[in-house]
């Protein structure tokens, strides 16, 4: 069971589809790309109406960037048509993770991992573990990923490899869109 946390102090509905996001609170974990992708589509009815968005991690108390990262997803959660059916939730445990991934597994929903830039992203392989179905970028540790039945390969690694800073893929930067596009063509297909 979920316990309540940070905003809004709402749960989410259990037995409704969960697509499901989880990372260190960084920008270069995208998860602003997963939060928009998820406004595209259910503004275009492209995924079911009572589909919701589960956005978990967590930072380190010394890190500003991953506190202002958090900042600004509160405030775009807030902002969003859907705040209804968006769920941030920082410092979850392993046994409430497994349970998320477990419950889009449970609703044929996807895990999404679109980093930007990453390691070797061991959340992915606990997400298939508990037999969630994966959408994730082709960088870093994460392009040992080819699109076969439990992952989506969303192929990004063209635009974003070699980007010095993360400005142009922020919001308001050039590449953000570009990016954006491929994550949401390639989740249209889950649906």
């Amino acid at each position: 069971a979920f316990k309540e946390k940070e905003i809004y102090c709402r749960t989410p509905n259990l037995k409704e589809s969960i697509i499901s996001t989880g990372a260190r609170f960084d920008y270069w974990k995208g998860l602003v790309y997963v939060l928009k992708a998820f406004e595209v589509l259910m503004k275009e009815g492209e995924i079911p109406f009572n589909t919701q968005l589960i956005i978990f991690g967590n930072y380190a108390s010394d890190d500003p960037e991953g506190k202002a990262y958090y900042e600004l997803l509160k405030g775009l959660i807030k902002d969003s048509p859907f705040k209804e059916r968006i769920f941030l939730y920082r410092g979850t445990q392993n046994k409430e993770v497994r349970a998320i991934y477990r419950i889009s597994a449970c609703h044929k929903m996807p895990y999404i991992a679109f980093s930007l830039r990453e390691g070797y992203n061991l959340m992915v392989d606990e997400a298939l573990t508990q037999g969630a179905a994966v959408l994730t970028s082709n960088v870093g540790g994460l392009k040992r990923f080819k699109d076969d039945q439990a992952a989506l390969v969303a192929p990004i690694f063209n635009i974003v490899e070699g980007i010095p800073s993360i400005t142009p893929l922020q919001p308001e930067g050039e590449l953000f869109l570009p990016v954006l596009n491929i994550l949401i063509n390639r989740l249209r297909e889950f649906f």
